[in-house]
């Protein structure tokens, strides 16, 4: 997964992509703690995938900390159970 974070105050755009592909930008607000609070865009609650057929996501958190972001997903499946998702982002250094 890649992101990439632009920031106004406390105001925070995000894009990026998992496995190549893009995923739509999410604008939010990040408070004192460095959590994340989407407020508009992304992808809905609702997504299909031709194994596991209808996915609806439970529960999802983003959270900042120094140079790390740690995303964690839970959806429920029409056919394949419970998935959770998590995962620590490292910023890399720019040239």
């Amino acid at each position: 997964m890649r992101i990439e974070v632009a920031q106004s105050d406390d105001q925070l755009t995000i894009t990026g992509s998992i496995d190549g592909d893009s995923f739509p930008a999410v604008t939010g607000k990040i408070n004192e703690t460095g959590f994340f609070t989407a407020t508009a865009g992304g992808y809905s609650d609702i997504d299909f995938d031709k194994d596991c057929g209808v996915i609806v996501t439970t529960s999802s958190t983003l959270a900042f900390s120094g140079s790390t972001a740690n995303v964690v997903e839970s959806a429920t499946t029409e056919h394949c159970g419970s998935l959770k998702m998590s995962g620590t982002l490292n910023k890399l250094a720019s040239n």
